[in-house]
């Protein structure tokens, strides 16, 4: 009962860190392409 309640809280878990990897990666690009707006955005104001 107690092994088995394990395994589930073990699945749990993995999955929980497999969703939070995806959303660092989701943020990540987030941030990439707001990095890339700026940029674009500057490079107009300075032309």
């Amino acid at each position: 009962e107690l092994e088995v309640k394990r395994s589930e809280i073990e699945k749990e878990i993995n999955t929980t860190e497999i969703y939070l990897i995806h959303i660092e990666k989701y943020l990540q690009s987030l941030q990439n392409n707001l990095h890339i707006t700026q940029t674009t955005l500057a490079n107009q104001l300075i032309n």
